[in-house]
């Protein structure tokens, strides 16, 4: 469930906030939609946590599917794009500096982010339409 946030002295500051971690996770997906800058200053500490989160998780599945089971070695190289993009959001948020405050900063970690998400994707439809073999093992 998410929550209204609402200022009556300042009524264009109104945004919403998120009631659980599973809202939390929605919130990347809305720090895009954020009409003010004073609702992403409100809430940066929730949508870079929760993007650092979700980067932590694709890197891992990437590892886990392409790197160890071999399938990189074959010569599809998709996931190597998509491990970069992953990296250049790792790396702009563990850097701190006066950028993490601002939204379009936000919102460009955000399109690297749904870059790699891609690259992932469809690293996984090839290799589901290819019918790859998984030469390794975890």
């Amino acid at each position: 469930m998410l929550k209204v946030y609402y200022n009556p002295e300042h009524p264009s500051d109104a945004c919403l906030i998120p009631a659980s971690r599973l809202d939390g996770i929605f919130m990347i997906l809305m720090g895009v939609a954020m009409a003010s800058t004073n609702c992403f200053s409100h809430q940066k500490a929730i949508v870079w946590g929760n993007l650092s989160r979700l980067n932590n998780l694709l890197i891992a599945i990437n590892i886990s599917l392409f790197f160890l089971s071999g399938l990189v070695a074959q010569g599809y190289y998709y996931t190597f794009y998509s491990i970069g993009f992953l990296i250049v959001v790792a790396i702009s948020t563990l850097i701190p500096g006066p950028l993490l405050s601002r939204l379009w900063f936000y919102v460009l970690c955000l399109l690297f982010e749904l870059a790699g998400l891609y690259f992932l994707l469809a690293s996984v439809v090839y290799w589901i339409r290819s019918g790859s073999q998984v030469t390794g093992g975890l």
